[in-house]
């Protein structure tokens, strides 16, 4: 199962209403995400819209780092919106997620 999935799976298990924004560009075998993320999810009791890049827990400080340099993500950030970075892990047999939210500042 990819990181995609797992947040997919993880997202809707928390009450979020997700759906992968991410898509892939065949001719340019690349793949563009929505405002640097590959899912948006949105809590219907609590009035949250969560923007998150799912990868690897190994991965979440480059995604970080790519996302820093985003002018989507900053104008997503300042002008309220939320963004995470999922990193998951495989550790003894389960699989665990690391939630990291940048700063508006960053």
């Amino acid at each position: 199962m990819s990181p995609t999935a797992r947040t997919l799976a993880h997202s809707r298990h928390l009450g979020y209403v997700a759906t992968v924004v991410g898509r892939w560009l065949p001719r340019v075998r690349r793949r563009r995400d929505a405002f640097g993320a590959d899912v948006l999810a949105a809590h219907p009791e609590d009035g949250v819209v969560l923007l998150v890049q799912a990868t690897t827990d190994a991965h979440v400080a480059a995604r970080l780092d790519k996302a820093r340099r985003l002018p989507d993500v900053a104008a997503r950030l300042k002008a309220g919106g939320r963004w995470e970075c999922w990193g998951w892990n495989c550790r003894a047999g389960r699989w665990h997620v690391r939630r990291v939210a940048p700063r508006p500042e960053d």
